[in-house]
């Protein structure tokens, strides 16, 4: 309804027209509207698929349903528009890119012609990171599209396990080493369906070529009847079937059973090559029946004492195994060198041959080598140079196989197999004769043994007769001998003595015999006697002295004369002895013994008392010389001296620009200089008495000067430990400084002729013990031998290929003149440490020694 008012000219309201329209059909129509929309939202919000209405004009998404956000994750506020969807959904930029450029072409062709989007397949990316494939399809509405999305991830997931499994199969059977396949079976006719590639192996046809034909088409008529019809009891029955088959030489196992594929009969099938396991398991039967053979001739062989059916028993086994025609056993006589044709047949007939030199034919090749012999052909026999004895028909002999017959690494003989035909023999033959010909080397050697022992025992009985006369006579022999006899077994029991033997010790037979004869012996007698038993039973004698006690406790001395008892085969297992007493021999060796000890050790002692005083006169007379000498010709000796340093500081101050050669040399003469000057020093200090001027001095000072007026030479290392706290020493500076100057030198020429220059180490350390102040001056030189040790401080001894030997005993006395005491201690190959012992500076002992120095 419209309503207007109608006015007057003066704008008064005068009269009101309402204009009334029915909008029944209108308002049914929007209803009608309403309920659809609202049916069409609920189909949306309920539909098993996503769905989402985006607006075409911006791209704004108007609506999504909730199975769309159960499949992808994404809401309404994740994705407001179609640009953040593309972002989040394809994260990949090139796969985005692709599927947007297919996207928007097909829309526009929709919008365009009015037409429905396809499916589509797409990997979306959820929100919680995983991928699904969606089937996507679109459809235009007014200015909006509506777009689905179908999961089809599990179908496509199946459908690739079916292509994987369906690669795997047809991989199996390109590859597979069974003879796989599958027929289509009726009554009269087997057609393959699938075959593996590799029956071109079996039968030289394809597995393309196989497909679609029947038995008749692949394998020969009967062969092909006899598969139809297992193949059809197969798939009429539903039976497994197990075949064992032979085709072109070669053997198969097969193995055949039913399947259906849409209410097909059909039959698959798998045929295995065990063409090497049958051939194997011929050889390992043909193998097994060998050494049961071998096993019955070795028991055979074993339980025989008689050579001759030893040897029979051999032909017969090797017979049964290998070819031969001609067959020999030869024995190896050791002593006289020769091979003897024990057992020869050729062709089958046994033949009588001589013995011949063992350095010729194949038993002499054979014994001296040790080796087989395995020829397999004329052209072979020839090459090996082994020239066969004939002795027979003189058939040509093809191959040959020979072995030695050995027992405990000796080899006694040779058995033959020889053959008329060429490759006769094999090395499991070889292996076989082998084992079978150290069976027969052992028959053989128990045989020899049999027969020897038989002989032996009739040569015993002869002899026993004769041994029991003889044993009388030596019976009376032994007991009237002024020998002692004794005879022990290998465990030291007494099994026989005489009577003078027992009446040696006091003792009666009765009470010796079957003691051990170590309860006759002192303990010091006991381990000698064990090693001369040991030699016993090793089967060597010995002649030897011995001390036995007797029965009243005392000494006897005797010599024994001892030999080995031997059992009959041989063996040693006792011991026999003739003993002699020589008691009153040995106490008179043991009177003179005492007398000549006695006698060396006075002439010992006497010889050392006079080489010791011939010592003492030398270093003396010496001494004398030396002191005689120094006062004479220090001061002619040292003048020529000064005038050459004099001249040798002129020279290096006229030439300054002197070569280096010319200013090594001068530096030699001015450094030998110095040493003459210091020998002369050395002799002048040893030979008089020089006043000592004692006062305070620190320790840290004197090894100061020393190192400045001696210096190090480089790259030896001076490592200094001198506490600054350290007391004063009461000593004459200039003679300390001439001691450490002394030691210092030393200690580095003591490096430099170990050849330790470079890693030379000095060390001086001073620290306080008791009374005293310890300078300790250490090195890691060659060190001094033990032997060198004593005379160190001797005058004019030294090792040195210079000096005289002063510069330490020189040192030693200037230190015991001061009050202290000098040590020292060395490891050859280590180094030397020298300690020097001085006193420590008192202010109250110093005023009374200047005193009593003042008085004299």
């Amino acid at each position: 309804m419209a309503v207007h008012c109608l006015r007057t000219p003066d704008g008064t309201v005068d009269y009101f027209v309402a204009l009334i329209q029915d909008i029944t059909e209108r308002k049914q129509t929007e209803e009608a509207l309403r309920k659809s929309e609202e049916q069409f939202r609920s189909v949306i919000e309920q539909a098993p698929i996503g769905m989402v209405i985006v607006r075409s004009s911006d791209g704004a998404i108007l609506f999504q349903n909730e199975r769309f956000t159960q499949l992808f994750g994404y809401t309404m506020a994740d994705i407001p528009n179609i640009q953040d969807w593309w972002q989040k959904a394809y994260p990949d930029e090139d796969y985005r890119r692709a599927v947007m450029e297919e996207w928007n072409a097909a829309m526009a062709t929709a919008m365009r012609e009015g037409a429905d989007i396809g499916g589509k397949q797409l990997n979306i990316i959820c929100k919680n990171g995983v991928a699904r494939i969606a089937e996507v399809t679109g459809i235009v509405i007014g200015e909006n599209f509506l777009a689905t999305f179908t999961d089809i991830t599990e179908r496509k997931q199946a459908e690739e396990a079916l292509r994987e499994n369906q690669e795997l199969f047809s991989l199996y059977l390109l590859h597979s080493p069974i003879y796989t396949y599958i027929k289509e079976v009726t009554p009269t006719e087997s057609r393959v369906v699938q075959a593996s590639e590799n029956f071109y192996k079996m039968i030289g046809i394809s597995n393309q070529e196989m497909l679609g034909k029947n038995m008749t088409e692949l394998f020969p008529p009967e062969f092909a009847a006899k598969i139809t019809a297992d193949d059809w009891d197969v798939v009429s029955r539903g039976d497994v079937l197990k075949l064992d088959e032979n085709l072109n030489g070669r053997n198969y196992i097969t193995i055949k059973f039913p399947i259906s594929l849409a209410g097909k009969k059909m039959l698959a099938g798998y045929t295995i090559d065990i063409t090497e396991r049958v051939q194997a398991e011929e050889v390992a039967h043909r193998m097994a029946d060998r050494w049961a053979i071998l096993y019955r001739a070795g028991e055979e062989i074993s339980a025989s004492l008689d050579s001759e059916q030893v040897f029979q028993a051999v032909y017969r086994a090797v017979r049964q195994v290998m070819p031969c025609e001609d067959f020999l056993i030869c024995l190896y006589d050791e002593v006289h060198h020769l091979m003897g044709g024990e057992f020869i047949l050729e062709n089958g007939n046994r033949m009588d041959a001589e013995p011949y030199p063992a350095d010729r034919g194949l038993g002499g090749h054979v014994v001296h080598t040790g080796q087989v012999v395995l020829l397999n052909s004329p052209m072979q026999i020839s090459a090996s140079g082994i020239k066969f004895m004939p002795y027979g028909s003189g058939v040509v002999t093809s191959s040959v196989l020979a072995v030695p017959m050995q027992l405990k690494a000796k080899t006694i003989g040779m058995i033959s197999a020889q053959s008329y035909h060429s490759d006769a023999y094999t090395t499991d033959d070889r292996e076989w004769l082998e084992i079978l010909a150290g069976h027969a080397a052992t028959a053989i050697e128990n045989a020899s043994l049999f027969k020897q022992a038989q002989l032996e025992i009739a040569e015993r009985k002869l002899s026993e007769e004769a041994l029991g006369e003889s044993e009388q006579k030596y019976r009376r022999i032994v007991e009237t001998s002024i020998e002692g006899i004794i005879s022990l077994y290998k465990d030291g029991r007494i099994t026989f003595i005489n009577q003078q033997m027992a009446a040696m010790l006091g003792y009666s037979i009765d009470e010796m015999l079957g003691k051990k004869f170590e309860s006759f012996l002192p303990e010091d007698q006991l381990s000698d006697h064990y090693a001369q038993m040991e030699l016993r039973l090793q089967g060597k004698s010995s002649v030897y002295e011995r001390c036995l006690l007797g029965k009243d406790g005392r000494r006897h001395w005797v010599l024994v004369s001892g030999k080995a008892i031997l059992n009959i085969d041989g063996e040693p297992e006792g011991s026999f002895g003739m003993v002699t007493d020589i008691t009153d021999r040995k106490q008179a060796e043991e009177n003179i013994q005492k007398l000549n000890a006695e006698l060396e050790k006075r002439v010992e002692e006497r010889t050392r008392e006079l080489r010791d005083a011939q010592e003492q006169l030398v270093r003396h007379e010496k001494l004398a010389v030396l002191g005689q000498m120094a006062s004479s010709v220090g001061h002619e000796l040292r003048n020529p001296l000064a005038v050459i340093t004099s001249a040798i500081y002129y020279l290096k101050l006229v030439q300054p620009d002197a070569d280096a050669k010319i200013k090594q040399y001068l530096g030699i003469i001015d450094q030998e200089v110095r040493n003459s000057d210091k020998i002369i020093t050395d002799l002048l200090d040893f030979a008089r008495i020089k006043s000592v001027d004692r006062e305070a001095a620190s320790v840290s000072g004197l090894i100061g000067q020393t190192l400045e007026r001696f210096p190090v030479p480089q790259p030896i290392t001076v490592t200094l430990d001198i506490p600054s706290d350290l007391p004063q020493v009461f000593v004459d500076p200039r003679q300390m400084v001439q001691v450490l100057g002394n030691l210092t030198v030393n200690a580095c020429q003591a490096m430099t002729s170990a050849g330790m220059l470079n890693n030379g180490q000095l060390s001086l350390h001073s620290h306080v013990q008791n009374d005293m102040i310890i300078i300790m001056v250490k090195d890691t030189g060659m060190g001094i031998s033990p032997e060198n040790m004593n005379k160190l401080f001797e005058p004019l001894f030294t090792t040195k290929t210079k000096g005289i030997g002063l510069g330490l005993a020189v040192s030693r006395k200037l230190i015991e003149a001061n009050g202290g005491r000098i040590e020292v201690q060395s490891e050859a190959g280590v180094g030397s440490s020298f300690t020097l012992y001085l006193p420590i500076y008192d202010p109250n002992a110093v005023r009374v020694t200047v005193r009593d120095k003042e008085a004299k």
